[in-house]
This record gives C-alpha cells, sequence and structure tokens, in this order.
C-alpha cells in the first residue's frame, strides 16, 4: 500500500499564532469595553488572510465567564438564500441564549422571534412557531393585528437589555463578503434595525472593497464609504504577517519532521515567497 499522501486542509482555528492572539485580544477589549453596548466592528482583509480564525478565537476569548458577554457566531452565506436574513439572525441569538441557560433573555428573544416570521409570512425550519396563535393573542391583548405586525418585533426586542442585566450580545458574522451585493445589504440594514436596541454588537468580517462594492450596486447614487462609516464605528484591517522560516510550524503539521526531507536552502527561500509573493496571506501559504 502506498503512503498516505499528506495534504494542509485550510481550516479555521480557535488558537491561532503569528501574532493574531494579540488582535484578539484587542478586539475583545473593544467588545467587553464599548459604551454603549451599540455599536459595530468591521474586521476587514482579504479572502484568506485570517478572518474566520480571527473570529474563532475572538469567541472563545469572550466565551470566558467573567467577559460578561454572550458570543454568538453566525455564517451568513449559508443563509445566502432566505428572503430575510434577520430571521435566521435572530434565531441564531435565540438558540446561543437557550444553550446558555439564559432562560429570561431566551423567552424575549423567542417573542421577538415569533412576532417577526408572523411579521414576514416566514417559515423558519427547526423551530415550531405558531402564527395563527401569536396573531390570536395579539388581537386578544387589543392590538391592531395589520398596524402593529411590523413594529411588533422591535417593541419586543426593546426588552433585550432588561434580561441581559449588564451583559451584552456579540454577534460575529462571517462569510459575509461570499454573499450577492443584495444579501451583503441586506444583513447591513438588519444591523442598522437591531442596533436600535441597546445589549447588541457586531463584528464583521469581510474584505471591505467587496463591501463598499455591494453597498454600490444597491445604492448607486451613495457613497459606498460614506454607508459603511454610518454603521461601522470601529474599522480594523488584519495586518499581512511578516512570515519567518521558523512560523511555517504554525502552518504545517509535524513542520520539524518536513524540514529533514526538504533541499537546503528551501526553507527560507519559501519564507521570501511567502512574504513578497503571496503577501503573507495564510490561505494562499497553506495552498504553496
Amino acid at each position: 500500500m502506498a503512503e498516505p499522501l499528506r495534504i494542509i486542509a485550510d481550516i479555521p482555528t480557535a488558537t491561532p499564532g503569528l501574532g493574531f492572539p494579540e488582535y484578539v485580544d484587542a478586539l475583545a477589549d473593544a467588545v467587553r469595553g464599548g459604551e454603549p453596548p451599540q455599536f459595530t466592528i468591521g474586521l476587514y482583509g482579504s479572502w484568506g488572510s485570517g478572518k474566520s480564525s480571527l473570529l474563532a478565537a475572538l469567541a472563545e476569548s469572550l466565551s470566558q465567564p467573567q467577559s460578561a458577554v454572550l458570543p454568538v457566531l453566525f455564517d451568513a452565506w449559508r443563509y445566502e438564500r432566505s428572503d430575510f436574513i434577520v430571521v435566521p439572525l435572530l434565531h441564531a441569538i435565540y438558540s446561543r441564549a437557550e444553550q446558555l441557560g439564559r432562560r429570561d433573555l431566551a423567552k424575549v428573544l423567542r417573542r421577538a422571534l415569533e412576532s417577526l416570521v408572523f411579521s414576514v409570512s416566514f417559515s423558519l425550519s427547526g423551530l415550531s412557531i405558531d402564527p395563527k396563535a401569536a396573531k390570536q393573542a395579539w388581537e386578544e391583548g387589543g392590538l391592531s393585528p395589520l398596524d402593529n405586525a411590523f413594529s411588533k418585533p422591535f417593541a419586543e426586542l426593546r426588552e433585550v437589555p432588561k434580561a441581559l442585566g449588564k451583559d451584552r450580545i456579540a454577534i460575529l458574522i462571517d462569510d459575509l463578503d461570499r454573499c450577492s451585493s443584495d444579501h451583503v445589504v441586506e444583513v447591513l440594514e438588519a444591523i442598522n434595525l437591531i442596533m436600535d436596541v441597546p445589549g447588541f454588537v457586531f463584528v464583521l468580517a469581510l474584505d471591505y472593497e467587496v463591501l463598499v462594492n455591494a453597498v454600490q450596486v444597491r445604492y448607486p447614487h451613495a457613497s459606498g464609504h460614506a454607508f459603511i462609516q454610518k454603521i461601522v464605528q470601529l474599522p480594523f484591517r488584519v495586518p499581512p504577517l511578516e512570515v519567518k522560516s521558523a512560523d511555517f510550524a504554525a502552518f504545517v503539521p509535524d513542520w520539524e519532521s518536513w524540514m529533514s526531507s526538504l533541499p537546503r536552502g528551501f526553507v527560507d527561500c519559501s519564507a521570501e515567497i511567502a512574504v513578497l509573493g503571496l503577501r503573507g496571506n495564510p490561505r494562499q501559504i497553506k495552498r504553496f
């Protein structure tokens, strides 16, 4: 039987090296310390620059009990075909609250989600909701079925700060730059709506140029940069990696055994290629 062919898989990690822990610490401090907890951080980088690993590591850091933050990872591309992406986004927040045993918070989020599902006549698999019962409850409560259908979800969301207390929710959104222009802007608009409620901090990981182009496609008359500045209060660009030969151990499992079989000088030459030719892009270095 032939020897197995070793392949390096490009999978995000919650324990990145190469200086990323310092970025994670800074981002976590910003999420925990920003006041009021009602802002958005833009985590900008090209494809393969390590944004997903940064988000995974940030979620891990914010999950510590003393952080007083409920991190929610949300893959926007997974819901590319959703008609109303705010529904699965709110469902992800609700599910996380349930998972962490935050019953009071989950109850408030569920009410908001039920109201939203009814208001857009949207069916979300995996969640048992009875629109007829919701409609009857509204009418018995003296609510106008039509006039309040669209304001009810956000009225429910405004109860979130009470259930959160001194804590905050951090929604970490990944793969947004893989979505169509319409869905990229739809996520921004959903964030803009939810940001009307204190207690929510968003972290968007995507390519800035893709974001600008998406805004300008949707709103040709507007400045993409100005639109983004209104929503994203704290931009952070992932710096290019300064890769040295010793750093290859962070990319290649069992790197020491590889070195013994490589030609002399190959490692140092590869480090130069990684910096000059591949611009320190982790994905491209793994492919190389």
